[in-house]
């Protein structure tokens, strides 16, 4: 069992299948924002309650992401120049690590995110590579599935997306038709949510304000304007962010010695590909620029122990990027 699981990730796709439609989550307190939040991982959980018509299955799909997970990791792993038996040796310390595995079976949608982030991140190396087609097709389909799932996940998948849209633009030459296609396959499974927060709330990002330069667009509701608003906790003081960093990061136990040992083979890195090396490091500069950003402090502080999950993606991107000097 887990809290979020009990107020909305369980919830939301339990009651999907009794309803057989949305549950707007009327009600005061959290529940109120908690109607906002994407639905694209909870999906997945109540796709698995339809089989028997019960919770008995809910897990299935937390399983299913986790095995896959090990998958894209190790061929991560082999792409970036590990030998197969060394790829897979990481793939499954990392993905067999407590932090990974505690996220199985409490329907947490973040093992999905990871999982569509890398998967998306491995066909685009391969396109710059062999520019295939259905590869590109294969990056916008997995950043649409991994950006409908949580609103960090949507700002990742944006930075795969240009800065994969820039490596690729000058090796290609592809008809109208084609681009309309990829673009489609992202927002097909965006768009849905966008236009459901529209319209119950009268802004596609819900409860997430985006602020560009003095723009602010949208706000949040009063009742997560009073959950963020923790005069406990102190933002960039060197000493609680050292101490909170060094939680989140406990629980990946003994698979922290692959990154460790892999920045010492990153200038390698850059040196045998930088168009790869350009992408890879992008969305790890991002998946930490989120994880410290102003707005995601009280989480980041408030709740320490929790936060490897957001940060995943570019432990298991370090681990595997240095490695091949190393072997």
């Amino acid at each position: 069992l887990a809290w979020d699981n009990l107020t909305y990730h369980g919830l939301k796709a339990g009651s999907w299948v009794q309803t057989g439609g949305w549950l707007l989550l009327d009600a005061p307190g959290a529940w109120e924002y908690y109607r906002s939040f994407f639905g694209g991982g909870e999906v997945y959980t109540a796709w698995a309650m339809m089989f028997l018509r019960s919770d008995a299955l809910a897990a299935l799909p937390d399983l299913f992401f986790w095995l896959l997970m090990i998958l894209v990791v190790s061929s991560l792993g082999i792409q970036s120049g590990l030998k197969k038996t060394t790829a897979f040796a990481v793939a499954a310390a990392m993905v067999c690590n407590f932090d990974f595995n505690r996220w199985v079976n409490c329907s947490y949608v973040d093992t999905p995110a990871t999982f569509f982030l890398l998967a998306a991140l491995f066909f685009a190396v391969h396109f710059l590579r062999y520019l295939r087609y259905v590869d590109a097709c294969m990056v916008f389909a997995a950043t649409g599935l991994g950006a409908c799932i949580k609103i960090n996940a949507m700002a990742a998948s944006f930075i795969i997306l240009i800065i994969f849209s820039v490596l690729a633009v000058k090796r290609i030459s592809w008809g109208f038709t084609r681009y309309v296609a990829c673009v489609a396959m992202f927002a097909a499974p965006v768009v849905q949510w966008l236009a459901f927060n529209f319209e119950i709330t009268g802004y596609p990002l819900g409860c997430a304000p985006v602020k560009i330069g003095s723009l602010v667009l949208g706000s949040l509701p009063p009742n997560l304007e009073w959950f963020f608003n923790r005069p406990d906790l102190f933002p960039y003081s060197f000493h609680d962010e050292l101490i909170a960093t060094l939680e989140a990061l406990f629980f990946f136990g003994f698979s922290l010695v692959f990154p460790i040992f892999s920045l010492a083979g990153l200038t390698n890195a850059l040196r045998g590909n930088p168009a790869e090396f350009i992408l890879k490091i992008s969305l790890i500069a991002a998946t930490f620029a989120l994880f410290y950003s102003p707005a995601f402090s009280t989480i980041r502080l408030g709740w320490p122990d929790l936060n490897g999950r957001f940060i995943a993606t570019a432990i298991v991107l370090l681990s595997i990027m240095g490695l091949h000097g190393l072997q």
